[in-house]
């Protein structure tokens, strides 16, 4: 190979690119206008984290021998508690107190898109066509009466 077979020109790269440009453009447009689609008609999921502090009662009177031993309870407390949190009673305790069952953070209405408007049509075309469909099998039915047995 000689120098000028392994040096890159630019202008070739740029004149594929020109020949291409409708094909590149088409290709680009469709992907983002996807991606934008998506994206205004998705709806929203929100995410958090919390972090609860179990503080364990203690007397005020502390004596030398319950500073130096090691307390079982102790890690029996935290298990305890962390059950009690993750129980379903609890949880639903807290929904009804709070009023969590009709709230709209956690059971937004569904939104309006151009899409469900899309989607409700489609609905109601296929509706009328099932209805229309059994109106026609009805109507061939009544006017033409199985024949009779002897």
């Amino acid at each position: 190979m000689t120098n000028d077979e392994q040096k890159i020109d630019i202008r070739n790269y740029f004149q594929i690119m020109m020949k291409r440009r409708w094909t590149i453009f088409s290709v680009f447009s469709i992907i983002f206008f996807s991606i934008l689609i998506y994206t205004l008609t998705a709806t929203p999921t929100y995410q958090s984290t919390a972090r609860l502090v179990i503080e364990k009662e203690n007397p005020n009177v502390v004596s030398i021998q319950e500073v130096m031993s090691v307390d079982a309870s102790t890690s029996d407390y935290y298990q305890t508690q962390y059950k009690i949190i993750e129980s379903r009673t609890i949880a639903r305790e807290v929904i009804h107190r709070l009023n969590l069952k009709t709230s709209e953070e956690f059971f937004p209405k569904k939104r309006e898109t151009f899409l469900t408007h899309i989607q409700k049509s489609i609905q109601q075309i296929q509706q009328s066509v099932q209805e229309s469909v059994l109106s026609i099998f009805r109507t061939a039915k009544k006017d033409n009466p199985p024949p009779k047995k002897r």
